[in-house]
């Protein structure tokens, strides 16, 4: 697979050379661009019959185009238009053509190729346009560039500007295309020079547009409205941002990963991430779990949970007893005596094989129904004995007592089939109650389903678990709701604590986003040095997956939602370059490349020559070296500033001025043109 220039992706010029490799050459911005003169046809293809090796051309003035046909070349955008142009000025068929180290060569009558761009003359001329283009949107950025700081307003009247003048001579110099060389308009050409411009409408220098062709295929997928928003959020809760963290291109948060791993700069990157982790980010965390309860204590929350439950669970019995009592007594008012022999018999036939437990339960319900009557004895006194009872209210209240004794540890702890006798004795029971009292079955139906909400009480969470968490044990009372993420539970438990104490709802929720904070916080065993994006890695565990992230949604309100989600937007953007670290294969690859576009500084090429004219073979490589090595610390240490300066974002262009195509470079270019034709450098 061919390597890929990463650093040169977000430092390269506009016609970068088309990397030779063993596998087709497609430049990916060029197609993105109706084919942007970088447009290599794969060899073998057939559209250059006999092509088999490798070609190279001869560069020499007097074979080359002339000047005013090499500006007038260099207006169409498309290559292979510019090739049309010089063939027809040629009277040369355009097989006759190849694109020759990204260059245009034309095969001359002698069988060999040769340049059709040659010496500092023609090639100033032939990029002319491409400054010529750049120009307008250059003034129009510059003039309204104090607009940006002005508010959204401002920014928007200079980026819309700026972009509207980048895309008006686009479309001109496309006009003029066309009319030399019959290339196509191309609308999306004309829309993307519009957002670049606007984009980096603060870069100085003619050759703005020049320097960012190259950067199409990583600007191109900058969500700009998200980018804008992000910074929006971020600000609001005083997390600061990197540009690479902002917009999330992998060109800058690349240089952002290498830069964070060089002598020359990683001081002042992990000086800032270690600022930002301890004065923001778990500040930040710290204060929207303010914003949800005051309460910081789990143990506390849980306490006031529970005891919430408690209440919302005397709430439903009360609310039953007024639903039902009523129509109870209507039921009593209107009741008849109640024959309960045929119930007393069964128990007394149990109580023959009884024994233990099932003995003392038989003889207590025994004695629940009868009560004590008066009587004239012999001597015509009044004595009280005992007696079934036929009384529907007093037989209600045994019933209850029944209920009781079921619910008790020694009733669950028998056998099977002895509960099953003891139920059905209760439910003959309540027969012979209705049997001549149709209204008291009635009243039964309607406390059946008045009791219904206690009965989901009973088999929810809330009342099978939480209720019964003992006093020790309170701090895991929010850890035991969440820890299946089941929505229903939730919203159930969320439901009965906020009827009785809204506020002790909000503390649970706190009490479980902060037990998950505190494990985001603790270092691993073999941490090194501070733990960093302690704050993605809790809202990760938050939002991660969607069961988790149902959870908690069921658990907070909308606006303390979406506050949560503002916040963590914020946290996973400040987390999305890698942080300190050994470089991998890909950190090497970009710093090489890094290097490699540090030889273009003017110091590295003086220091260059002059070390050949001392001794070529030692003292030449090794001045030449040193200022390379120079201008690559200089630049890390540079880009350091920038990704942690406050004002980043609005500094992103400056990033690119580390490439020898930076503004400052194309002046010192442009000056030195007619002398040593050092504009060469441009491709």
């Amino acid at each position: 697979m061919s390597e890929i220039n990463f650093a040169d992706e977000l430092l390269g010029s506009k016609r970068k050379k088309d990397q030779e490799a063993p596998t087709a050459n497609i430049d990916f911005a060029s197609q993105l661009l109706s084919g942007n003169r970088a447009l290599t046809p794969e060899v073998g293809s057939g559209q250059f019959p006999g092509l088999q090796e490798a070609l190279t051309a001869i560069s020499s003035p007097q074979m080359g185009a002339d000047v005013p046909t090499a500006f007038m070349g260099g207006i169409p955008t498309d290559k292979q238009a510019a090739i049309k142009f010089f063939a027809e000025k040629r009277g040369l068929p355009t097989s006759r053509y190849r694109i020759v180290d990204g260059e245009i060569a034309y095969q001359a009558d002698d069988g060999k190729f040769y340049k059709e761009i040659a010496g500092p003359a023609a090639t100033a001329a032939y990029y002319a346009p491409d400054v010529a283009e750049a120009i307008p949107g250059v003034v129009v950025g510059t003039t309204t560039a104090p607009l940006m700081l002005t508010g959204p307003l401002g920014a928007t009247a200079s980026i819309g500007a700026t972009g509207a003048t980048d895309a008006l001579s686009n479309l001109i110099r496309q006009i003029a295309g066309k009319e030399i060389s019959g290339q196509e308009v191309s609308p999306g050409q004309v829309a993307l020079s519009g957002v670049i411009g606007g984009g980096a409408q603060s870069i100085p220098g003619v050759a703005k547009v020049v320097t960012e062709r190259n950067l199409v295929r990583d600007i191109a997928t900058m969500n700009r409205p998200e980018a804008l928003a992000l910074i929006r959020k971020a600000n609001q809760q005083g997390v600061f941002l990197t540009p690479a963290e902002i917009t999330n291109l992998s060109s800058l948060m690349g240089q952002q990963k290498v830069v964070s791993n060089l002598p020359a700069s990683t001081k002042t990157m992990q000086t800032m991430y270690q600022d930002r982790e301890v004065k923001q980010i778990r500040p930040a965390v710290d204060n929207f779990l303010k914003s949800i309860s005051p309460v910081s204590d789990v143990a506390e929350a849980g306490a006031k949970g529970q005891k919430a439950l408690t209440e919302a669970k005397a709430m439903l019995e009360a609310e039953r007893t007024a639903i039902t009592e009523p129509i109870y007594r209507d039921a009593f008012a209107q009741s008849v005596p109640v024959d309960v022999s045929p119930v007393v018999s069964k128990i007394d036939d149990y109580i023959k094989t009884a024994k233990g437990s099932q003995r003392s339960m038989l003889l207590k319900m025994k004695e629940l129904l009868y009560t004590d009557k008066p009587r004239l004895n012999e001597a015509g006194d009044v004595v009280m004995e005992k007696a079934l009872d036929d009384r529907l209210p007093a037989l209600q209240n045994a019933k209850f007592e029944i209920d009781k004794m079921f619910r008790d540890e020694t009733f669950s702890s028998m056998d099977k089939k002895i509960q099953a006798q003891l139920t059905d004795l209760q439910q003959q029971l309540v027969e012979q109650m209705g049997k001549e009292n149709p209204a008291y079955i009635e009243a039964n139906k309607a406390f059946a389903e008045a009791s219904k909400p206690l009965e989901q009480f009973a088999q929810s969470k809330a009342g099978l678990s939480l209720s019964g968490i003992s006093p020790d044990n309170l701090n895991q009372f929010s850890k035991r709701l969440f820890e299946s993420n089941s929505v229903p539970a939730i919203r159930y438990a969320k439901q009965q604590i906020q009827k009785a104490d809204p506020e002790a709802w909000d503390a649970v929720t706190r009490a479980y986003m902060q037990d998950v904070w505190t494990n985001a916080k603790t270092p691993a065993k073999n941490q090194r040095g501070m733990k960093l994006d302690t704050g993605n890695s809790w809202q990760n565990m938050l939002l991660g997956d969607e069961n988790t992230q149902a959870a908690i949604r069921a658990a907070l309100s909308p606006q303390q939602f979406q506050a949560l989600t503002d916040l963590a937007s914020v946290l996973e953007a400040s987390a999305r370059v890698q942080k300190l670290g050994s470089d991998t294969a890909f950190n090497q690859e970009i710093i090489k490349q890094m290097k490699q576009q540090a030889k273009g500084d003017p110091v590295a090429m003086a220091a260059g020559g002059a070390g050949t004219l001392l001794q070529p073979q030692n003292w030449g490589k090794m001045i030449s070296d040193w200022a390379v090595e120079r201008r690559f610390a200089n630049d890390a240490d540079k880009i350091a500033q920038i990704i942690t300066s406050p004002d980043g974002i609005n500094r992103l262009k400056e990033l690119r001025q580390m490439s020898p195509t930076s503004a400052k470079r194309w002046a010192l270019t442009a000056q030195l043109l007619s002398s040593y034709g050092i504009i060469e450098q441009k491709d």
